[in-house]
């Protein structure tokens, strides 16, 4: 998992960031945390994380995580890709002002990317339309 997460205005500085999952309902509640960000920038106001979260690893889980699911890292796993997929997991910074987070911003699955044989049935079928909706000629 790849994460670009860039933050700017906080009242207090950075504490910690991680990803939270899985609260019992979309996009409402608290949950335990899952996934910790390494090398997150602390004590400051603004930033930029980016980082490769391979979630394949034990390491990029926390262990009580890890335990809840299961023990494995496939339960993990899968866990957390439900999770986002339901909108039940979500990012979050914490600062000296707002110990308990001061940024929350839940996951979201994106949409599926058209594979290019879909583009390919998608120009096809605009193809035949132009042609059957061509002038004819006046007998």
């Amino acid at each position: 998992m790849f994460v670009d997460l860039p933050f700017r205005d906080l009242t207090g500085t950075t504490t910690a960031a991680h990803i939270h999952c899985c609260t019992s309902t979309a996009f409402t509640g608290t949950a335990p945390i899952a996934v910790p960000f390494p090398d997150f920038p602390l004590d400051v106001h603004a930033g930029t994380y980016s980082n490769a979260i391979p979630l394949g690893e034990a390491a990029s889980y926390t262990p009580a995580f890890m335990t809840a699911h299961g023990g494995t890292v496939q339960g993990a796993e899968s866990a957390l890709i439900d999770a986002i997929n339901a909108n039940e997991a979500y990012v979050n910074i914490h600062t000296t002002a707002f110990p308990d987070g001061e940024i929350r911003g839940w996951l979201v699955a994106a949409p599926p990317v058209p594979e290019a044989a879909e583009w390919s049935m998608l120009a096809v079928g605009l193809a035949g339309l132009m042609w059957m909706s061509r002038k004819r000629p006046a007998a």
